[in-house]
């Protein structure tokens, strides 16, 4: 388990942003000398549930899913809190550029999950759901494993991410015509882990500049990023949404068939939709999540 040094002292600015159903206020807070940012929607009712809501791989919490679900759930008055991960960046408010230097770490979420988690408790809210998109639903799984806590109801993964090792590295050969298993090595042969890789593809970044502790993240051995494995631990309610067209998780239900789930896990497939659950099918998702809460 990370041990976590957090500094509760909270800076905030607020600044109303208005659409059609929702108003949700802009948080920036100091973590770790990094500035994150959150779009908050408050609720009046702090007993009913709350919702935290985790974005995926390098996105952010304007992403148009984050956004609507925020909608979506205002409409009903209930509150959420979208956060943006800083992948180590600075005051981060969009999607990563892959002309700067990667330096996140895929486990840094944990700790960031849990700043925010306890600004909530902070907040008094009593039940609180966390809901989680893509990568962001094996962080949010592993999250909720580490740091089991009553107030944590019900875990809503959507279209959550899955990896086998011999797979990842197939695609990476395919993709970028490199051995990730050299890589790997090479990576994990440097003493200071902050070493600079230049000219190396990570992720969805062709030809990048990444640290080896970063790459490694990705990559190396030691870190669970595969969702099924995951929650297959968890004993709180999950409900787990996938897409009959998508293209990027189309893993997850392959592999779920193979793995004995606890008898709190639902999974649901939202027929017709691809991994991103634009317009109706979110609502779809949304209607069914508030449909079966804790």
């Amino acid at each position: 388990m990370i041990q976590l040094k957090i500094k509760y002292t909270f800076i905030f600015f607020v600044l109303a942003v208005f659409s059609s159903s929702v108003a949700a206020i802009p948080v920036q807070t100091d973590f770790q000398g990094l500035k994150l940012n959150a779009n908050y929607e408050k609720a009046e009712n702090k007993n009913k549930p709350f919702y935290l809501i985790l974005h995926g791989t390098w996105s952010w919490n304007g992403s148009e899913l984050s956004t609507a679900f925020q909608e979506l759930l205002a409409e009903e008055d209930y509150g959420s809190l979208a956060i943006t991960l800083s992948l180590n960046e600075n005051n981060r408010t969009g999607p990563l550029d892959c002309k700067n230097v990667v330096k996140d770490l895929h486990q840094q979420a944990y700790a960031e999950l849990h700043y925010w988690f306890q600004f909530l408790s902070n907040k008094g809210y009593k039940k609180i759901v966390l809901v989680a998109h893509s990568r962001g639903g094996a962080q949010a799984a592993e999250y909720v494993k580490d740091y089991p806590d009553d107030k944590i109801s019900q875990l809503i993964l959507i279209a959550p991410m899955t990896y086998d090792k011999d797979r990842v590295y197939k695609y990476y050969q395919k993709s970028y015509h490199q051995d990730l298993a050299k890589l790997v090595k090479k990576a994990a042969a440097f003493k200071d882990k902050k070493q600079l890789m230049k000219h190396t593809s990570v992720v969805y970044c062709k030809d990048a500049t990444v640290t080896a502790e970063s790459f490694l993240s990705y990559y190396g051995d030691g870190i669970e990023r595969d969702t099924p494995t995951i929650i297959k631990q968890l004993k709180l309610p999950v409900r787990v949404y996938l897409g009959s067209e998508d293209s990027i998780s189309n893993q997850f239900a392959k592999e779920i068939k193979t793995i004995k789930l606890h008898k709190n896990t639902v999974i649901k497939t939202i027929e017709g939709s691809d991994h991103f659950f634009r317009d109706l099918y979110l609502e779809d998702i949304v209607e069914d999540v508030l449909e079966h809460q804790p």
